[in-house]
């Protein structure tokens, strides 16, 4: 089996090769069979972007992951259970953002969320918003949206609603100057066109991110896409 160690810290990452190696495995960078994820939920959305849709293992190593079932210490166990197919692989669907920039077309893809907000904080974001081709409301001013997975509802998604889900697709409304609810609906399609003033657009915790002006647009909708996790009981 080709197995890839991914995670923030270089030195724990290479400590788990070198047990992963001593297990018997073949330990790989480049077109592995199953990706071991070190460390938090960070840790795993940047696997994910990695390696798209090869099956994940979320082994902790921090106390901060949500996502991560197995402490390292259960190594040995998991790594027997996958031998004997004592496991399960569980699907979850993904999100994308098509961004038109001055014409141009960006495509940004989530497991977690996809942010819309403002990019200067003393501004709020002027921005209309459809969904399914319905207008919400008027203009509306604020720090923006956030769309959410089922997968990512826990986290930035809950952090503005104190709501989380188990299907379809979240729209959360980022400190705007009306009450509104969050939306959670099965199949949407969300479009936002910034009226005035910049907004930078991100996937997941991926540093790369995109700004847009006034007249732009970004079209959020479901994902062909799915993202696969290794899950046992060890």
């Amino acid at each position: 089996m080709r197995v890839c160690v991914v995670g923030k810290d270089g030195v724990d990452v290479s400590k788990l090769k070198e047990r992963v190696g001593g297990l018997g495995y073949k330990v790989v960078e480049k077109n592995p069979d199953i990706v071991i994820s070190l460390g938090g939920d960070g840790s795993f959305l940047i696997s994910e972007r990695k390696f798209p849709s090869v099956p994940k293992l979320a082994v902790r190593n921090t106390s901060i992951c949500t996502k991560c079932g197995y402490g390292e210490d259960k190594l040995k166990k998991i790594f027997k259970k996958i031998e004997k197919k004592q496991f399960e692989i569980k699907k979850f669907g993904k999100i994308e953002a098509v961004i038109n920039k001055k014409g141009k077309t960006i495509r940004k893809t989530a497991i977690n969320d996809i942010v819309i907000r403002n990019k200067e904080p003393y501004y709020g974001l002027r921005f209309v918003l459809d969904v399914n081709g319905k207008k919400v409301d008027k203009e509306l001013i604020g720090d923006g949206i956030v769309v959410s997975t089922v997968f990512g509802s826990s986290g930035y998604f809950y952090s503005i609603t104190r709501k989380t889900f188990n299907r379809g697709v979240g729209v959360a409304f980022n400190n705007i100057t009306v009450k509104r609810k969050p939306l959670i609906l099965a199949d949407p399609v969300i479009k936002l066109k910034v009226t005035r003033h910049e907004a930078v657009v991100s996937a997941d915790n991926d540093m790369k991110t995109v700004t847009i002006d006034e007249g732009d647009s970004v079209v959020v909708k479901k994902s062909d896409k799915i993202a696969k996790v290794v899950v046992m009981r060890v």
